[in-house]
């Protein structure tokens, strides 16, 4: 596999709200790439709890299987949602948390998301 040089770089507002529950990360493994994007959703209480954990979560799967492949993707994506119902079980308060995610994954092929 041919090595490509990823850079990487994130910005994140809070806009015109009192909280940013906005989360990133970026994670590179043997020439592989991913990067997560979460965006807790407001009036559900707990939004940038979901957004880290989801962030985590699939930074997490990425490192323990690097791939740039649907299945891989779909594996990433899927951790993620368990982090956030694991949360939800763990603290009541948090349980009505939700967010967003998007993951992009790529190698010196292409990108996938």
């Amino acid at each position: 596999m041919t090595r490509v040089c990823f850079e990487t770089a994130e910005l994140s507002e809070r806009g015109g709200r009192k909280e940013n529950q906005d989360a990133a990360g970026s994670a590179i493994v043997n020439g592989l790439a991913c990067w997560a994007l979460a965006d807790g959703l407001g009036g559900h209480g707990g939004g940038a709890v979901a957004a880290r954990l989801a962030v985590d979560a699939i930074l997490a799967s990425f490192r323990a299987g690097p791939g740039c492949d649907p299945d891989a993707l779909r594996r990433y994506l899927e951790s993620a949602n368990a982090a956030v119902c694991e949360g939800q079980e763990r603290d009541a308060r948090l349980v009505e948390m939700r967010t967003t995610a998007v993951a992009l994954a790529a190698d010196s092929r292409g990108a996938l998301w």
